[in-house]
């Protein structure tokens, strides 16, 4: 598509012709800067007075300055685009303020199931009456309002203890710093990390989630550990007012979904513990109920341990040996996921030869992101989305910036966007290509397609995206609007 206003009167090629080159090449370069940085009603005002312009010029193929230069304003939409779905090998998922349990059958992904650890504090100064009876003991889960699946299927949750301390690993596989995941920075726990918990189960609960609910799940643990623990308080032994030798004497809690279900729920950290009742006598012989609260200890240490069987899906090739997908053998799908660390990969293999042709200018680049149809029925598709810089080794770096401006860029769901029904996300890479064209592998880095990092840290949503190159207008491109120099 062409854009072919023509001005009023050559000009010689002298110093005035440069000067009205360079203005003319000034104002191309920032129309996108101007747009974005402008107020709502300068951005009207603006775009109409554009629009007048160019319906009161003579039509022509040049912006003419004279016999020996020439200049071409185009849109090109169908710039060459490779895509693929990587895995990243481990994400940090301790210290995030939600336990996440459950499991989800997803035919795309696999079958995901995520379960939680956590150390116990040692309660508050308490008193126990050595008269005082002891009544129950139960797990206290608040919903944190998270969740992605269908939570209309029962789902049971079992409750084991820990076998050994939780510790954070340092899981730096790189020596050099610019080698390393942006999520491997410092110790953790991940979502793949491995902890022992003893096969006894200490209590299981059977529900339907109600996440939205100012609700909570309790589920009540065997008697043996709370009559145990009852008489540790009652006896104000070291074990339960001595914080590490509690933690030794105890170790901690596993909560572990069985299977089944089709869920993967949220709860908070800020709430969850073990509660054990028990009973005293006032002095007036009426029986008065008490509870006494072993809360989450070090919330740095608790984490959510994801896993995922993907043997029977279309990504069932991913695997820690082969951790890219080309589009071409995923059903020119490519896919995002939290919790288990799937990101699409995005790459331009042309964008070197065309940004480093002194002809074109860039003025506005923007990549279209298409969510597959129909596929966010029982899992919907995101709000928001980001792009990470990618090296030679898929490793994310660091967030794209907004272009020609501040903070980490964000592309936010449009819906009905071409007035059909269909979904896209919007990034816009004008200060992107701007500066690789000035990069010496510009060839083996590239942008990767993920959730905003808390959510791929602290959720299992997906997105299922047509790879480049994919039918239906259904697939991942980018949109360049250039100017063409001829000399």
């Amino acid at each position: 598509m062409l854009i072919q206003p023509e001005l009023k009167r050559s000009m010689p090629l002298n110093s005035q012709y440069l000067q009205e080159k360079n203005r003319l090449l000034s104002l191309s370069i920032n129309w996108e800067i101007c747009l974005r940085r402008a107020s709502g009603i300068c951005k009207l005002i603006f775009i109409v007075g554009c629009c007048a312009a160019i319906s009161s010029c003579q039509k022509s193929s040049t912006i003419g300055f004279g016999v020996a230069d020439a200049i071409d304003v185009a849109i090109l939409d169908t710039f060459e685009v490779s895509s693929s779905t990587v895995l990243i090998d481990s994400l940090p998922t301790s210290g995030t303020g939600v336990i996440m349990v459950g499991n989800t059958a997803d035919a795309e992904l696999g079958n995901s199931q995520a379960s939680s650890y956590f150390h116990l504090s040692i309660p508050a100064a308490t008193t126990v009456d050595k008269n005082a009876v002891f009544d129950s003991v139960l797990v206290n889960l608040d919903y944190s309002g998270y969740y992605s699946g269908d939570t209309t299927q029962y789902s049971t949750i079992e409750v084991h203890q820990l076998s050994h301390i939780l510790e954070l690993e340092d899981n730096k596989k790189y020596g050099d710093a610019d080698e390393q995941s942006v999520f491997i920075r410092s110790a953790a726990l991940y979502n793949n990390s491995n902890v022992s918990y003893n096969s006894t189960i200490l209590g299981s609960r059977t529900f339907k989630p109600r996440p939205n609910s100012n609700d909570s799940i309790t589920v009540k643990i065997d008697n043996t550990l709370g009559q145990t623990l009852f008489t540790l308080l009652k006896d104000a032994s070291t074990k339960v007012t001595d914080q590490t030798k509690f933690t030794d004497y105890i170790k901690g809690l596993a909560i572990i979904p069985k299977s089944g279900g089709n869920a993967i729920v949220g709860y908070k950290t800020s709430t969850a513990g073990l509660q054990l009742y028990y009973s005293e006598y006032s002095n007036a012989g009426v029986k008065e109920s008490r509870m006494v609260q072993f809360s989450l200890a070090d919330s740095t240490l608790q984490y959510n341990k994801i896993t995922t069987d993907r043997s029977a899906s279309t990504l069932k090739n991913l695997s820690s040996t082969q951790t890219e997908l080309v589009s071409t053998v995923t059903a020119d799908k490519c896919y995002v996921q939290g919790g288990t660390g799937i990101l699409t990969k995005i790459q331009f293999p042309g964008i070197m030869t065309f940004l480093q042709d002194k002809k074109y200018i860039i003025n506005k680049a923007t990549l279209y992101i298409r969510p597959v149809k129909n596929s966010g029925t029982v899992f919907p598709f995101p709000q928001t989305l980001i792009l990470y810089h990618g090296d030679k080794n898929n490793k994310p770096q660091s967030v794209l910036a907004k272009s020609y401006d501040d903070g980490d860029q964000t592309a936010t769901l449009q819906t009905s966007y071409d007035n059909i029904g269909s979904s896209v996300y919007m990034f816009y890479l004008t200060e992107y290509l701007s500066q690789l064209k000035s990069t010496t592998n510009g060839a083996e880095l590239s942008l990767m397609l993920s959730l905003p990092t808390a959510d791929l840290l602290n959720s299992v949503n997906r997105l299922v995206v047509g790879g480049a190159g994919s039918s239906s207008k259904q697939e991942i491109s980018l949109e360049i609007l250039y100017t063409k120099y001829d000399y």
